[in-house]
């Protein structure tokens, strides 16, 4: 039976448990606010994820060793096959010349870099407490520590260093910087980066156009802003190229060789997937099924194309259809597809599908309250001081005569004022008045 002594005991059970509970949340609150706790906990995190990995990878990190032992011992590299990987690969040997713990110990910088800048990223874009959790999905994603190679991983590290320069007040320094860092991933660790690096030279070009056409004299700043890094990014290339084993006129056949054995594997992988009765392998039996298909082996991709536009066509398209399991499998380690995006095998399961569309309609109620206080942050895009937005006005304004007191002749407004935005820190709306 129902009473009202066992009703206020409960209600001040619960009351007690909340007073205990909260300095304890309120501790929690303030140590997710510091800079030191949240990357030494991150760094904890992925640490324990990691325990136990000690198996060497099955993908091509045996090869680049090769080249990694040659840094090691002679200094030399080759230019064509991610350079600026197999020399830091090959520093670590002077750590321990043993292959195994050189090989293992690489990984776990590059892991635990990632974890790093992604914090460091999301700290930028997010208040600190989901800054870390977004950093913490990032590192319990098997996808994000568990590539079949390093040199997959290590490419992350340039894409989210030129995320961290260009995050910040707009400037011609950021996105030179930016653009230098682009440019010298694609020279000198992935080369598939280029169309990335083409599309961020373009929209820079189209903001600095812009520019130059309101204000001439800022051509000099400009030039000099983009210069510099890409006279940097010449610099290291050029010093790696002289430590390169391969150069031109060598170079060239040899480059045209790690682009056609990629399209051949690719594109045989693709087909494997599409035609199951094919058993071969794509990393080893290619060639034949170039030869039946195109009437050639080694060819480019545009050669492929002219050859038999159809087949490439069809194998393009496979590949745009596989970009929702492959969205599906960054963010849950998970598909609802039939067939892996990756080279590897991945978990399937229907509740990717609930949790993915999930994901959709918060993203679009993101994207719509985004649009709908376009005014608060348009004018921090465009590189502009400050922008002020009116506030509703209350129905009876009070008057405050404690602050008519303290500032004579200065009438409160009923305005609030978005601030000069600081690089470090997201935009906040700030009132002269409390609501």
């Amino acid at each position: 039976m129902w009473s009202p002594e066992g009703t206020d005991g409960a209600r001040t059970s619960r009351e007690q448990a909340l007073k205990l509970i909260a300095p304890i949340s309120a501790r929690l609150g303030a140590l997710a606010e510091r800079t030191w706790f949240s990357y030494a906990t991150i760094l904890l995190l992925q640490a324990k994820v990691l325990w136990g990995m000690w198996l060497l990878t099955p993908g091509d990190t045996s090869r680049y060793f090769v080249t990694a032992y040659g840094w090691y011992r002679h200094w030399t590299t080759d230019i064509a096959w991610s350079p600026l990987y197999t020399s830091f690969y090959g520093s670590l040997l002077h750590l321990s010349s043993d292959a195994y713990v050189a090989t293992i110990g690489h990984r776990l910088v590059i892991v635990l870099a990632l974890a790093v800048l992604v914090l460091a990223l999301m700290r930028r874009l997010l208040p600190p407490a989901l800054a870390w959790l977004a950093a913490a999905w990032w590192a319990i994603m098997p996808v994000n520590y568990a590539a079949v190679s390093e040199v997959h991983l290590f490419a992350v590290i340039p894409v989210l260093l030129a995320w961290l320069v260009l995050v910040g007040k707009p400037s011609p320094w950021r996105r030179g910087a930016a653009l230098g860092i682009f440019a010298g991933a694609t020279l000198l660790v992935r080369n598939e980066m280029l169309v990335a690096t083409v599309l961020f030279a373009l929209a820079c070009l189209a903001s600095e156009l812009r520019t130059v056409l309101r204000a001439p004299r800022t051509l000099r700043k400009i030039g000099l802003a983009y210069g510099l890094p890409l006279v940097l990014t010449v610099l290291l290339t050029g010093f790696l190229y002289t430590a390169s084993r391969v150069r031109f006129p060598e170079l060239s056949s040899h480059l045209r060789d790690k682009h056609t054995l990629n399209v051949c594997q690719v594109y045989a992988f693709g087909y494997r997937q599409r035609h199951p009765e094919w058993t071969f392998s794509p990393w080893s039996e290619c060639d034949a099924l170039m030869r039946a298909t195109f009437g050639s082996a080694g060819l480019s991709f545009s050669e492929a194309w002219r050859r038999n536009s159809v087949a490439m066509s069809e194998h393009l398209v496979w590949n745009l259809s596989l970009i929702p399991s492959g969205l599906q499998v960054l963010l849950f380690n998970a598909t609802s597809g039939q067939v892996s995006p990756d080279y590897s095998r991945v978990v399937r399961g229907w509740w990717v599908a609930v949790a993915s569309v999930v994901s959709v309609v918060v993203c679009a109620a993101g994207f719509v309250r985004l649009y709908a206080r376009r005014r608060e942050w348009t004018p921090w895009f465009r590189g502009e001081e400050a922008v002020a937005v009116p506030a509703r006005a209350p129905s009876a304004p009070a008057r405050d005569d404690r602050l008519q007191r303290a500032a004579p002749g200065a009438p409160l407004r009923e305005t609030c004022a978005l601030r000069a935005p600081d690089p470090s820190a997201p935009l906040r709306l700030s009132g002269s008045r409390a609501r």
